[in-house]
């Protein structure tokens, strides 16, 4: 089935949200990729994202990145071990429940606590956004899509049928033919072994 590129709805999101510093372009991530792990960067713990930096589109500093028909992200597995996971459109359930909860750790007293609510607030709204906004477009997209791949896959049957049809008449024909060489819509009398020498030649156009 055909592929899906996704790419320039991605982008426009992109563009429309670039101004939020939540979010990372394809060069910014491939910076972080660069960075030292005591930077508390998740896109340079693992070299899956260094891999496939060529195919993203953009990203949230959380690790959660977009290509042009995938979502990868970084999945806790235990207490201090995670890994990076590579989700297609069509396997999610576009309710971003494989994002995290929290972009950065920070730890804070005092004025410092309401810095980090509105970095969680702000991040709860990008999240949002991504939800109502680009994941409602791109599953009505999908949708679509595969529609319409089943309609030419429905399309290209029926087309094969029809030709088997045709083929499997132009065979009654013929067989029909040398039976019937006079034309008179009656099958000629056959003499001798004729008849097991004409069944032997068309028995597969037979069956």
């Amino acid at each position: 089935m055909e592929e899906l590129d996704l790419s320039k709805e991605l982008q426009e999101f992109y563009e429309k949200n670039k101004d939020n510093n939540l979010l990372l372009s394809k060069d910014e991530i491939r910076k972080e990729t660069k960075r030292s792990i005591f930077s508390f960067s998740d896109y340079c713990l693992d070299d899956f994202y260094k891999n496939n930096i060529d195919d993203i589109i953009f990203g949230l500093k959380t690790g959660l990145c977009f290509t042009n028909n995938s979502i990868i992200t970084t999945v806790n597995i235990s207490t201090i071990k995670s890994k990076v996971i590579k989700y297609n459109f069509d396997e999610i359930n576009y309710k971003i429940d494989i994002i995290k909860e929290h972009p950065i750790i920070e730890l804070g007293i005092g004025i410092y606590v309401k810095k980090i609510n509105t970095k969680l607030k702000k991040y709860n709204e990008l999240v949002s956004l991504i939800n109502g906004e680009l994941l409602r477009n791109i599953k009505i997209k999908i949708q679509n899509h595969n529609k319409l791949q089943q309609q030419k896959l429905q399309e290209k049957q029926r087309l094969k049928e029809e030709q088997r049809l045709k083929e499997l008449q132009v065979s009654q024909t013929n067989v029909l033919s040398e039976l019937d060489k006079d034309g008179n819509g009656e099958v000629d009398v056959i003499e001798g072994n004729d008849f097991n020498t004409l069944l032997k030649k068309h028995q597969k156009s037979i069956v």
